[in-house]
Formats: structure tokens, C-alpha cells, sequence
């Protein structure tokens, strides 16, 4: 698989996607979500919004299987659309009903030419939503404290893995580092990842500007 089998594709994911994560954590929302500042309504709709990011990337990558990279890394664990339907169902809103706005819309077509290009890409956009995990345990704290929540209700999604999250976090970075990618893949990867970090930032600007 040429010279990229000795590339650390972690440490390769995470410096070609910096900048991107610094402007995430920058971005109005995820600060107000930090903060505890984010009012109830906007949090139950951005969970909601995120609910079908989750639902169908990890369809796509269930479907995907068939690639041995792909295979190597999902686990039934990273399937975290279960964890957000209870949280907003804990705010009040039917997940029945939810329909994506038209920023999850436009990621979720983007998904879907991925898919049919170069499904290997799939794996940046799941290294953007399982990497959120490491921040999540705390915004989960805040968000708790802020809208006096009692345990893992309401913010299940946000802190998924509890006490084992560096665990699952550990899993995957192995599991990453475990596959030949070759150059082509981790440019591919590097390319979705960069496009998940922006399509989260503007369903959580669409969630905040209140046109969820």
C-alpha cells in the first residue's frame, strides 16, 4: 500500500483537520453548549438534528461492510441514533416527526455520493462523531447542571460511553491504525472529515438562527 501504510492515520487525521476543529469550538452554538448557556428547546432541536446524522452515516457505513477497512473499524457501539432519540424524547419531541434541515439535508446527499464514490471516505465523517465523544463528557456536566438533569438523562448522546469512553476512544484509534490505508483513502478520509466538521457547524448555526 505504498509509503502511507507507516503514516499514523490518527495523528494524520488530526492535523489536516485542526483548523476545522478549533472553528468548531469557536462556533456560537457548541460555545453556548459548553457554557450551559444554550436554552433547552435549541439543545432538544440540534440533538434532534444530530439524531439523523448519526442514523444515517451509520446505516451507510452498515451497508459499506463489505469493505474490509470499513469492517475493521465499525461496532455496533458507534450507532448513537438510539441514544439521541432518548434524549429528545426526554425534551418533549417525537423523533417520528423530525426531518432534517436543509444543512443535514445537504450533508446527508453528500453521504450519499460518498457512498456510492468511495465508501472508505464514510470513515472521516465517524472519526468527526466518535472524536466528539472526548469533548462530550464534558459538555455533558454542563448541560446537566444547566438544565438540572439527574444522571445520563437527556444527555446520553453527548457522553454515549460513560466511564469506558477512553475505552471506546482507544478502540478506535487502534482500529484505524490497524488498516493499509493507502494515500488516495486518507486524502478522501481527511476530505470528509473537513465536510462533517462544517456540516455540523451549520446545522448547529440553522439550530440556533431557530429555522429547525
Amino acid at each position: 500500500m505504498s509509503q502511507a501504510a507507516a503514516v499514523d492515520v490518527m495523528q494524520t487525521l488530526r492535523d489536516r483537520t485542526w483548523e476545522k476543529h478549533r472553528l468548531a469550538e469557536r462556533n456560537p452554538l457548541q460555545h453556548a453548549l459548553a457554557t450551559g448557556k444554550l436554552p433547552r428547546e435549541q439543545y432538544a432541536l440540534l440533538t434532534a438534528q444530530l439524531m439523523i446524522v448519526h442514523r444515517e452515516l451509520f446505516a451507510a457505513l452498515k451497508r459499506c461492510v463489505g469493505c474490509a477497512a470499513i469492517a475493521a473499524v465499525l461496532r455496533d457501539h458507534q450507532d448513537h441514533e438510539p441514544r439521541c432519540r432518548r434524549d429528545i424524547e426526554h425534551f418533549g419531541l417525537d423523533a417520528t416527526r423530525i426531518r432534517p434541515s436543509e444543512p443535514n439535508a445537504k450533508f446527508l446527499r453528500e453521504v450519499g455520493e460518498v457512498e456510492a464514490g468511495s465508501a472508505v471516505s464514510l470513515l472521516g465523517a465517524l472519526y468527526v462523531l466518535e472524536g466528539a465523544t472526548n469533548g462530550g463528557k464534558f459538555i455533558a456536566k454542563m448541560v446537566r447542571r444547566a438544565y438540572q438533569l439527574e444522571g445520563a438523562v437527556g444527555t446520553e448522546s453527548l457522553d454515549p460511553y460513560g466511564d469506558t469512553q477512553p475505552a471506546r476512544w482507544d478502540e478506535f484509534k487502534q482500529s484505524m491504525r490497524g488498516v493499509a490505508f493507502d494515500d488516495a483513502d486518507i486524502e478522501r478520509m481527511v476530505a470528509m472529515a473537513c465536510l462533517t466538521f462544517d456540516a455540523v457547524a451549520g446545522i448547529g448555526d440553522d439550530v440556533l438562527g431557530g429555522k429547525a
